[in-house]
């Protein structure tokens, strides 16, 4: 039998608390309240929200199963690893976005011409969504990416950007750009989208126009079918780092790089003692001639003495 249960958003520790009546169930962390709902509507943990409470009717097991969700999305964060140096590469989370924006390009209802756009990616540290830019006329997209992003917000908002590019420059998110970013969605993910009822989605407070909203349900349906997790296992758009040395290639490894400081070591002081070498022949030229000046201060002394 159901019964309602109320969950609770607090403030902790420069998170959000998400808490049942019974128990703690994780800390969110998020720069405000809205933004802590928002992760938690993006990732399935809720299906609506307030500023401070929110009533579900759910059995105990289904709010462990959200307890599991945001731990394996800690897990997620934590271990697979957010590099800005990979990112601004346009390596998300072990995903190759390089490779999906010209896997994207080819797809036939982007109906894509031209020359292909110039991608920026910028690694930022607030936000918990992925969001990104597109200069149609000169073919440029710049995405931003925090640590927070979901790989399949990332993905989502890779594909809404190209298909600005692939849109006339007019369209704006409008109908046309509504439409062809759903059957792209379609196409690419293999997802089971109802284009009349996205196109059917009324804007509101939290989501201005209607193409957010449809990007919200991509992302839904995404995360639904583990999209993010299909890129990562894809040989051809998951990134993968060098393979680990053993113990005997990690001491060869080691003793190669102290060979090469002994190396460069040696030369600095060689270059050095020649410099000073250098140095000592000038100063032993420069004190002989000193020298030479005082002994003849000296001897003209000595004979005005004798006088």
């Amino acid at each position: 039998m159901k019964r309602r249960m109320l969950i609770t958003l607090s403030s902790e520790a420069g998170g959000f608390l998400l808490s049942t009546e019974q128990r703690e169930i994780a800390t969110v962390f998020a720069d405000s309240r809205e933004e802590a709902i928002g992760i938690m509507l993006v990732h399935g943990w809720m299906e609506g929200g307030c500023s401070h409470h929110y009533d579900v009717e759910d059995l105990e097991e289904e709010v462990n199963a959200i307890a599991e969700k945001i731990a394996d999305f800690a897990f997620d964060k934590d271990l697979v690893g957010f590099h800005e140096d990979l990112v601004r590469k346009g390596i998300f989370k072990g995903i190759n976005l390089n490779v999906l924006a010209r896997r994207f390009l080819s797809l036939e209802a982007m109906r894509f011409e031209g020359k292909a756009p110039e991608i920026r990616f910028r690694a930022f540290k607030r936000g918990s969504s992925a969001w990104g830019t597109a200069h149609g006329q000169h073919r440029h997209v710049t995405m931003r990416l925090p640590p927070k992003a979901s790989r399949e917000s990332a993905v989502e908002t890779l594909l809404h950007e190209l298909v600005h590019i692939s849109c006339p420059l007019d369209e704006y998110h409008g109908e046309l750009f509504c439409r062809r970013l759903i059957a792209c969605a379609r196409e690419a993910f293999g997802l089971d989208l109802d284009t009349a009822a996205l196109l059917g989605l009324k804007p509101n407070k939290t989501a201005t126009l209607r193409a957010y909203l449809i990007d919200a349900k991509i992302v839904e349906a995404m995360s639904f079918s583990k999209i993010g997790d299909a890129l990562r296992a894809d040989p051809e758009c998951a990134f993968e780092p060098k393979p680990e040395q053993n113990e005997e290639e990690i001491e060869a490894r080691r003793a190669a790089e102290r060979e090469e400081k002994r190396k460069a070591r040696f030369a600095h002081a060689v270059a050095k003692l020649a410099e000073w070498e250098r140095k000592t022949a000038a100063a032993k030229k420069r004190a002989a001639g000193w020298r030479s000046k005082v002994r003849r201060y000296e001897r003209i002394a000595a004979k005005k003495q004798s006088k």
